[in-house]
């Protein structure tokens, strides 16, 4: 999985939350410790401000980030496009006259992605991705680049090659729609229809 980017106020929010929760969750557990009826042995560090900002950082980009109530809060959601998603591609390489079937796995946390598509003749995969909000409430976009390469029974005349893709991603998130082009080397470009399985 590599980095994505998405709006800057989201990841501040985040920050500005977990740093919120560390310190009233460090604060507690130093009240607590105060009413154990032993002392902790000095080489037992308890975790620090810091040591819960980690955990919670790293909490909410596994996890926490899906859970219904944190996708139901504008300010902080993110599309979950985790799954296998059914693809159906009409491709300037077939002359818009072939459906091409492929499928798509996506591998998604709150700050990285893999987005992998496999067709009969060729794999591709992300490298790096954009998830951008547009002007419609929870309506976003989604852009990558990737890098795809032929299967070794593949056409001769096919080549690895890199291109670029932008979808549409629909409120419910079960659908994404929009287009590639592939860059040199093939210069094809075409329509994308995902549906998630």
């Amino acid at each position: 999985m590599h980095p994505y980017q998405i709006e800057a106020e989201v990841r501040s929010k985040i920050f500005i939350i977990a740093v919120l929760f560390s310190i009233m969750a460090a604060r507690l557990l130093h009240l607590l410790i105060e009413y154990i009826p032993f002392s902790i042995p000095w080489w037992v560090e308890t975790p620090s401000v810091l040591g819960f900002f980690g955990l919670f950082v790293l909490a909410f980009d596994r996890s926490f980030w899906k859970t219904k109530f944190i996708q139901s809060i504008d300010w902080l959601y993110i599309p979950n496009l985790n799954g296998i998603w059914e693809t159906e591609i009409l491709s300037s390489y077939k002359n818009f006259d072939e459906l091409l079937t492929a499928r798509v796995n996506v591998r998604q946390s709150a700050s990285q992605i893999s987005i992998s598509l496999e067709t009969e003749e060729s794999i591709s995969y992300s490298v790096s991705a954009i998830l951008m909000k547009t002007d419609k409430l929870h309506q976003f976009e989604l852009t990558y680049n990737y890098i795809n390469k032929p299967k070794a029974d593949s056409i001769s005349t096919m080549n690895m090659h890199q291109g670029t893709v932008w979808l549409q991603i629909s409120s419910d998130c079960k659908k994404l729609d929009g287009e590639y082009y592939s860059g040199r080397g093939r210069q094809n470009f075409g329509r994308l229809v995902l549906k998630r399985l």
